[in-house]
């Protein structure tokens, strides 16, 4: 009986809580609904649709997502960035990085690619939705195909990291509401306070109180592919076919694979 009790105790305490946290997002949800900028995506982008990535577009786990999708948005991001090495090039790094020859890269291996051959990418956090959002197959591994796809990554979260950390004063790796309002200039975002707690809100998913970085780049990025799906209009599947120069390259990566 006496387990019983606890047990009818511990279901309720749950459905409290769940329905405390369900009643939590249903306000928030109001309130950023009602001061929302037009530019902040209410929906998933037909962008984020061909990449595959959901919810967590540009943030945390990697789900079998589409290669040219990530490709073309990637390709937006980062033009001018950064010079992409030539097939050649991009053959060599392969050889001198894939140590065992199985034509796979794993983190480690692509932890020393980055601080070998790209310092100033050697950024962990970035490092790691680099390689989360690369890893287009979700096998764990860089394959020759995604090696050019790793590459731009790099670059784009690089970029993010460096914004989260300009907001991020304390330097603890995660923003609070105080920072998020003060540095949400960088971001080229201007709310009044009342917007800037309503956006940093939906941020947070996790409802932790703090912006973290996966979360930052996630919601960062289904802005920035929401946009692209605007200014495009509606797009035809063979707008996503991986360029000619990309096409290129990863035939050059898998050849340097065998």
């Amino acid at each position: 009986a006496a387990a019983a009790i606890g047990r009818a105790r511990t279901n309720s305490s749950t459905s409290t809580s769940t329905s405390a946290s369900v009643a939590r997002r249903s306000s928030r949800a109001s309130s950023v609904n009602s001061v929302r900028d037009p530019s902040v995506p209410t929906r998933q982008s037909e962008v984020e649709r061909m990449c595959g990535t959901g919810a967590e577009f540009g943030g945390a786990t990697s789900t079998n997502l589409s290669h040219a999708g990530k490709m073309m948005f990637l390709k937006h991001v980062t033009d001018g960035r950064m010079k992409m090495p030539s097939d050649a090039e991009l053959r060599d790094l392969w050889r001198l990085h894939d140590d065992n020859g199985n034509g796979l890269l794993s983190l480690a291996e692509i932890d020393k690619v980055v601080v070998e051959t790209f310092p100033e990418f050697d950024n962990k956090p970035a490092l790691m939705r680099a390689y989360k959002f690369a890893d287009a197959d979700g096998n764990g591994f860089i394959t020759p195909d995604e090696f050019r796809l790793l590459l731009r990554s790099l670059v784009y979260f690089q970029d993010l990291w460096e914004k989260f950390d300009l907001i991020d004063v304390d330097g603890d790796r995660r923003i609070d509401l105080d920072e998020f309002i003060r540095g949400a200039d960088i971001l080229d975002m201007r709310y009044t306070v009342e917007e800037a707690e309503a956006v940093f809100n939906e941020i947070d998913e996790d409802d932790g109180g703090f912006i973290l970085f996966n979360e930052f780049c996630s919601y960062l990025s289904r802005m920035k592919a929401q946009a692209m799906s605007d200014a495009a209009g509606p797009l035809a599947a063979t707008d996503f076919a991986a360029p000619p120069d990309e096409v290129g390259a990863r035939a050059a990566a898998s050849a340097a694979s065998r």
